[in-house]
């Protein structure tokens, strides 16, 4: 890189560390102008090593990396089930409800953040369920991001006997 502002506040930093909000400090000015051409050949260059590592997996599926993830929600807790980091995104692709109460149904409420996806699910005493069997159609490939989480809260039943799985796969930035 060369000796510029953007090329000195980068300098210790690796591609990992490289975040928009970073760049977006640093630089200034956005027109090309004297002053600030050797900055912009430093973020044409970081840019294009970003592009050499990752263009490959930009925006695809990344292989290898499907995660199951499990929670025992508290009752009337509205619990995090998928929280991806500042770097992930998340591709959900299947979603079920597992009730082993004996007696007791449970009733779950499905929000992304302040959204709700679905309100009252019920699962019956020694049920499993999946998307397909609670809502008649299956929700694929639901995506999932930074800032953003799927949460789930039980109103009703025994929660230390019901369990929500889910399974997902990750993909670039």
């Amino acid at each position: 890189m060369r000796n510029s502002e953007v090329a000195n506040q980068l300098n210790s930093q690796n591609l990992d560390t490289v975040l928009p909000s970073s760049i977006k400090t640093v630089g200034g000015r956005v027109f090309p102008d004297v002053r600030s051409s050797d900055g912009l050949a430093d973020l044409r260059d970081i840019v294009d090593s970003y592009r050499a590592s990752h263009a490959v997996a930009y925006g695809n599926v990344v292989p290898s990396s499907g995660i199951e993830y499990s929670i025992q929600p508290a009752n009337n807790v509205n619990t995090e089930l998928i929280a991806p980091s500042i770097t992930e995104v998340v591709h959900l692709q299947a979603l079920s409800f597992h009730n082993e109460s004996g007696s007791t149904p449970a009733e779950i409420t499905l929000t992304m953040g302040n959204a709700i996806i679905s309100k009252q699910i019920v699962v019956g005493p020694n049920s499993h369920m999946g998307w397909n069997d609670i809502l008649g159609y299956n929700i694929p490939d639901l995506v999932i991001s930074a800032g953003q989480s799927l949460k789930l809260t039980i109103t009703a039943g025994e929660t230390e006997k019901t369990t929500i799985y889910a399974s997902a796969n990750k993909s670039c930035l």
